[in-house]
C-alpha cells in the first residue's frame, strides 16, 4: 500500500482542523487547491501567490497542480484569476458551537437551581425535587439545627460560586463524621487498626476508608445506619461466602481462650474433688454450696448479667464459704525474737536500706532500737505516703513498749477486751503470735485486705527495679501459698505475668473480662436464654483433659507461653448446628462488627454546627 506524499510541492493536503469546506467540492466534487482559510474566505480565487526574486516575481503552483502557469502581474499578483466560491461551514464547527452551548445552558441551569427561592420553584416543588436528596435519619435529624446541610457538607455554602465549585472540590465527610463520633482507634483505617500484624500488612491498601463506603444518608427517618450486609463486607473481604456452615474458613486455634486469666481457678480439681469428697467437705467448707456448684456453672458464673464473657459472682458469693478462714490464719510477720535474739524477716529487710541488712542479726538490733525511740520510719527508703499505707493502722505508741519489753527481757501480753474472740481480730499486733513467738504481726481482715495489697504491690514494684538475696526471698514468701493472707495461692501467675502488668503501677488481680477491641462480636445471653443454663454450658464448653493448666500457675506466669486453658477449642462445627441457612441468621455482622468499641465526643451537642446558636 502506497502512502500518501505530504511534501508541499507534490502533494494538495488535506487540513482536517479547518472548520470550512470548499464551496465548489459541495457541487462540482472537485475542491480548490488551496482551499478555504481559517476565517471561511476562497482561496480559490487565484491559482498561486507568486514571490519575488530580485526584481521580478516568479509563479509559485506545484507540479502537481499543473505546474508554473502565465508570468505573474507587474504588482506581483497571479495573472490566472477566478471567481471566488462561497466556502461552507463544516461539521467540526457545528459540533464546536453546539459543545458550547450545551455547557452555556448547564451553567444556566445550575445557577437557576441554585436560587431555589423563585416562586415558581416553591409553588411548583421543583426545587426540593431537584436539590433534596432525602429526609435524614431520626438520629441525625435531630442534630442539625439551624445549619442544616453545612453540618456535614461544608462545601454547600449559600452564595452561587461556592455552590458550583463544590462539584468540583472533595468533600471529607469523614471528617464531619468524626466531629461528633469518637472511636478507639483512627477511623479512616480498616477496622481502626484492631488487627494483628499479619492482618495490617495484608490490610495496608485499606487505610483511606471513607465512612460512606458502609453507611449512607438521606434514606428516611427510620433508616438504620449502621445494618450492613454481606455485599458490604465484600467490598474488601474478596473471600467472600454466602453460606456460614460450608464456607466460612475454621476458627483460629485457642478460640477463644487465648487470654490468659491472672486469678488461679482448677476447674477439674474444684468439680471432681474439692466440691465432692468428704476429706475436704469437712473442713470448714461451705458444704450446701459445694453440692450445688458440682451441679450447676450458674451457682458461680452471674448468667444474669451474660455478654460476651459470663464473669464468675464476687468472692464474698463464691469463694469466702470454703477459703475465708486460709486468709486469715496467714499472717505478715516483720520481727519474731525469743527474748534474746530477734530476727527481721525477709519483707522487712527487703526494705530496708542496703548497709543496714548486711549483717540481718544486727539490723533487727537497730530495728528494735528505732521502734524504742519512735523513729522507725528513719530506717526505710520510702516515701512518707508509702509508710503510711503501709503501716495503716500501726500503733507507734505500743511499739515502743513492746521493744523496750523485749528489751529487758520480758515478754509482752496485750490487752484484749475478749479472750474469746481474739482470734477474730485483724490489725496490727504486739505480743505472741499463731506460732506462739513473740512478733511483730498482721493479721489480715479478709480478702482483698488493703494493708496485705500495699505490701505486695510495694515489694513487687521494688523486684522490678532491683534484686537482692531479700527482695527474691521477700517476693517469694509474699507469693507462696501460705504466705500472708494466702494471696499468691490464687494471685501469683497474674501479679507475676510481665504480660498481664504491662503498666509499671498496675497489677492484675481481679478477672479478665475478655477483650471488647476485636471484631468479634458475641454475646452468650441469648444462647443462654435459648438452650437453658446447664445444658448450654455443655453444648460448647468440654474439658480439655490433655491440657497443662497447672505448670503455668505453679510457676507463678513467669513463663507466659506456658498457659495451657483446660477448656477445647470452640469449633465452627459447634455454631453451625444452629446458624444455617434454614434456621438462623448468619450474616456477617451477626457475628462480626466493623468498628470496635465507639462514643460520642464530649460535649458535641453543644458545638454552633450541631444545633448549638
Amino acid at each position: 500500500m502506497k502512502y500518501q506524499n505530504h511534501n508541499f510541492d507534490q502533494s494538495s493536503y488535506e487540513r482536517p482542523h479547518c472548520q470550512y469546506h470548499c464551496g465548489r467540492q459541495r457541487f462540482w466534487k472537485k475542491s480548490c487547491r488551496q482551499g478555504p482559510d481559517h476565517k471561511g474566505r476562497c482561496g480559490g480565487h487565484s491559482e498561486c501567490n507568486p514571490i519575488k526574486v530580485g526584481d521580478h516575481y516568479e509563479c509559485t503552483r506545484p507540479e502537481h497542480a499543473g505546474g508554473p502557469c502565465q508570468s505573474p502581474n507587474p504588482d506581483g499578483s497571479c495573472s490566472q484569476q477566478h471567481s471566488p466560491c462561497q466556502p461552507v461551514r463544516n461539521l467540526k464547527f457545528w459540533r464546536r458551537h453546539i459543545s458550547y452551548l450545551v455547557v452555556v445552558a448547564v451553567i444556566v441551569l445550575i445557577f437557576s437551581f441554585s436560587f431555589a427561592q423563585i416562586a415558581f420553584f416553591k409553588n411548583t416543588g421543583i426545587a426540593d425535587i431537584m436539590l433534596n436528596p432525602g429526609p435524614l435519619s431520626a438520629q441525625h435529624a435531630t442534630f442539625t439545627g439551624q445549619q442544616s446541610c453545612q453540618n456535614c457538607h461544608t462545601n454547600h455554602k449559600d452564595n452561587f460560586s461556592d455552590w458550583f465549585m463544590s462539584a468540583f472540590q472533595h468533600n471529607d465527610l469523614t471528617a464531619a463524621c468524626t466531629e461528633c463520633h469518637l472511636f478507639a482507634g483512627d477511623a479512616r483505617v480498616a477496622h481502626q487498626g484492631k488487627l494483628s500484624n499479619d492482618r495490617k500488612t495484608s490490610l495496608a491498601e485499606h487505610n483511606n476508608i471513607e465512612c460512606v463506603r458502609c453507611h449512607t444518608e438521606h434514606q428516611g427517618k427510620t433508616a438504620e445506619l449502621t445494618h450492613s450486609n454481606n455485599q458490604t463486607c465484600s467490598n474488601c473481604h474478596q473471600n467472600s461466602f454466602s453460606d456460614f456452615a460450608t464456607k466460612h474458613p475454621p476458627f483460629a486455634k485457642h478460640y477463644p481462650y487465648r487470654q490468659r486469666q491472672a486469678i488461679y481457678f482448677d476447674h477439674l480439681k474444684h468439680l471432681e474433688e474439692y466440691f465432692i469428697e468428704e476429706q475436704y467437705l469437712t473442713i470448714k467448707r461451705d458444704v450446701e454450696f459445694a453440692k450445688q456448684a458440682s451441679q450447676s456453672c450458674s451457682s458461680c458464673h452471674n448468667i444474669k448479667n451474660a455478654q460476651r464473657a459470663v464473669k464468675p459472682k464476687s468472692y464474698t458469693q463464691i469463694c469466702q464459704g470454703c477459703h475465708d478462714y486460709q486468709i486469715k490464719e496467714n499472717q505478715l510477720t516483720l520481727l519474731t525474737t525469743d527474748l534474746e535474739l530477734a530476727e527481721l524477716s525477709p519483707i522487712t529487710l527487703s526494705l530496708m536500706d542496703e548497709s543496714i541488712t548486711e549483717d540481718p542479726d544486727q539490723a533487727a538490733t537497730i530495728f528494735l532500737e528505732a521502734i524504742a525511740k519512735g523513729e522507725m520510719k528513719s530506717l526505710f527508703n520510702l516515701s512518707e505516703q508509702q509508710i503510711q499505707q503501709l503501716w495503716l493502722g500501726f500503733n507507734p505508741i505500743e511499739a515502743q513498749l513492746v521493744a523496750k519489753s523485749w528489751a529487758s527481757g520480758e515478754s509482752y501480753a496485750p490487752e484484749i477486751d475478749d479472750k474469746e474472740d481474739s482470734n477474730k481480730l485483724s490489725g496490727w499486733f504486739f505480743g505472741e503470735d499463731s506460732n506462739g513467738d513473740e512478733a511483730i504481726f498482721y493479721k489480715p481482715k479478709g480478702h482483698a485486705d488493703i494493708i496485705l495489697r500495699s505490701w505486695i504491690e510495694q515489694l513487687l514494684l521494688i523486684s522490678r527495679n532491683k534484686s537482692n538475696e531479700h527482695i527474691e526471698a521477700a517476693v517469694e514468701q509474699l507469693m507462696e501459698q501460705k504466705g500472708p493472707g494466702s494471696c499468691g495461692k490464687c494471685h501469683a501467675a497474674g501479679l507475676n505475668d510481665k504480660q498481664l502488668n504491662q503498666s509499671s503501677f498496675q497489677f492484675s488481680w481481679g478477672y479478665a473480662s475478655k477483650s471488647e477491641t476485636g471484631t468479634i462480636l458475641y454475646s452468650h445471653k441469648p444462647h443462654i436464654n435459648l438452650m437453658g443454663s446447664e445444658e448450654g454450658c455443655d453444648n460448647c464448653h468440654q474439658f480439655n483433659r490433655k491440657a497443662d493448666t497447672v505448670s503455668y500457675y505453679k510457676n507463678r506466669g513467669k513463663n507466659p507461653y506456658e498457659y495451657q486453658n483446660p477448656f477445647s477449642d470452640i469449633r465452627k462445627e459447634s455454631c453451625s448446628e444452629c446458624h444455617t441457612q434454614d434456621q438462623i441468621v448468619s450474616d456477617c455482622t451477626t457475628c462480626h462488627r466493623y468498628h470496635g468499641p465507639s462514643s460520642y465526643k464530649i460535649g458535641f451537642i453543644s458545638k454552633p454546627h450541631i444545633g448549638g446558636n
